[in-house]
């Protein structure tokens, strides 16, 4: 299948998908559990790894609302089979959880720059893997759109990009999926970026320790952000991993939040992990977890 017939052949299936009554009923739900704004999430490849059911019930349980799922392999074309689609919705009904967001996580600058068609179809199978799962929203890693040497942005790079995004925002828009970036540069780039592309629907997916890592100051760059540029967000820390610890990257997650409501972002909360050495640190993984959730539930985010 070419790539003009798969994206006629997807969007013919646009409208196929959970109802508006459904969806009035899972927000309601939502709201009585834990309000409205925030939810809180964690990355499929911190749990059990892509694809596995599991993950589902183990969210559950550590008191999360959703997960952010990936894809096993590395192969283009369908981002989501039709049996493990079915997987999904019921293991969703089962157990209330939902999906945060999709990460097509082998849809990088190198593979969009050689092999731009391959991508193009990966990007629109995971939007309809969204859209058939009630999530709005997708996370794209693109890291070497800086120099990590120099901590200068690749113009060419750049340039393949806006291109490339030219190209899939518009069929995100029919879906209304929005496509976010995590990668390497500045938020003004991100920004210049977006701008060029001229589509709503293209965001930043924020990463409160991955501005420090990348050689930005996390507070600026959120500051940076305001009007709606933030798509979603991971929560996380190195060193030991705790969002409660002061000093390290972020050196403070409270002020990351004062920031995160200070530019009026809301959405999902999604937690990640930078490593873990569990000798080192003298917790369990399942502790730290179960940390992580205690400390965002008791956030500002909730008492705002």
């Amino acid at each position: 299948m070419d790539r003009r017939e798969f994206l006629g052949k997807s969007v013919a299936g646009a409208f196929v998908g959970a109802s508006f009554a459904s969806i009035l009923s899972a927000c309601s739900s939502w709201e009585k559990k834990c309000g409205p704004d925030y939810k809180i999430g964690i990355c499929d490849w911190n749990f059990r790894k892509a694809e596995n059911l599991a993950n589902f019930d183990d969210a559950k349980a550590f008191g999360l609302e959703g997960i952010q799922i990936s894809k096993k392999d590395k192969s283009a074309g369908m981002f989501v089979s039709p049996d493990l689609m079915a997987k999904y919705k019921a293991k969703i009904k089962e157990t209330g959880i939902e999906v945060a967001s999709v990460a097509p996580t082998h849809v990088h600058v190198k593979r969009i720059m050689e092999k731009r068609g391959e991508c193009v179809e990966l990007v629109c199978s995971a939007v309809d893997a969204a859209y058939e799962l009630n999530c709005t929203n997708m996370l794209i890693p693109l890291f070497h759109l800086q120099d990590f040497a120099t901590r200068k942005t690749v113009e060419p790079n750049v340039l393949a990009i806006i291109d490339f995004f030219k190209e899939v925002a518009p069929y995100a828009e029919k879906k209304n999926v929005y496509l976010s970036m995590e990668d390497s540069i500045s938020s003004k780039d991100n920004k210049r970026i977006i701008d060029a592309v001229g589509s709503d629907h293209l965001k930043v997916y924020l990463d409160i320790y991955n501005c420090m890592h990348y050689g930005h100051d996390t507070i600026p760059e959120i500051l940076e952000l305001r009007g709606g540029y933030i798509g979603q967000v991971h929560m996380k820390h190195n060193q030991s991993n705790l969002l409660s610890e002061k000093g390290g990257w972020p050196a403070d997650t409270d002020k990351c939040i004062d920031a995160l409501l200070d530019v009026g972002y809301k959405g999902w909360l999604v937690l990640e992990f930078h490593g873990y050495d569990m000798k080192k640190y003298k917790m369990t993984y399942d502790d730290l977890i179960k940390a992580n959730v205690e400390y965002l539930k008791n956030s500002k985010f909730f008492k705002a």
